[in-house]
């Protein structure tokens, strides 16, 4: 017989005072792609967010995942040129 609890977190409050370095970057917007032609079996016009950018020995990796989250893909920087097309910087 588990009972719930309501739990109240306190959520700190932001200071007015500024640090110098790379704490104080606003985040960067997400990218929005849109798809070009059926690609791995989705169909085109598809919106995506780019998730994740990754480079290792000079190979680029691409993961995006549609709007609607159900899949996730990881694409070559050269697949993403040939079937993607960047709509605009999408702020969460």
């Amino acid at each position: 017989m588990n009972e719930s609890k309501n739990v109240i977190f306190k959520i700190p409050t932001k200071t007015k005072t500024k640090e110098a370095g790379p704490r104080n970057l606003s985040p960067s917007p997400m990218k929005k792609y849109k798809l070009k032609n059926n690609f791995q079996g989705l169909k085109k016009g598809t919106h995506f967010y780019l998730i994740a950018e990754s480079e290792f020995i000079g190979i680029k990796e691409y993961v995006l995942r549609p709007i609607d989250l159900s899949t996730r893909i990881a694409i070559s920087e050269k697949e993403l040129q040939k079937n993607f097309v960047l709509l605009d910087r999408f702020r969460q």
